[in-house]
């Protein structure tokens, strides 16, 4: 099973992937990461620091004003090697 971390995991697109991920028996969502962190069917943090789960993907959806390839630079950082494939969401980031 393929485990998922979503940054702007309550945003719009965020929201979108929580459901498709949660119509698919090969992948499940372990946390999430948002500035609003309402509960939902996995834990939300405020930082991907924060994050404890291990997680074979992140998926990364940041809102308008997070989108910076700098930003999500440090977030991939802050994981160190816990987490193997990333995807970024955002135009233009590397």
């Amino acid at each position: 099973m393929t485990r998922i971390i979503i940054t702007g995991a309550n945003g719009k697109m965020g929201h979108v992937i929580r459901s498709v991920v949660a119509g698919r028996e090969d992948c499940t969502v372990v946390a999430g990461v948002d500035f609003n962190t309402q509960a939902a069917d996995f834990p939300i943090y405020k930082t991907i620091a924060e994050v404890q789960e291990e997680a074979d993907v992140i998926i990364d959806q940041p809102c308008p004003l997070r989108r910076s390839a700098d930003l999500f630079r440090r977030q991939v950082n802050a994981l160190g090697n816990r987490h193997h494939r990333l995807h970024g969401g955002a135009k233009g980031q590397d």
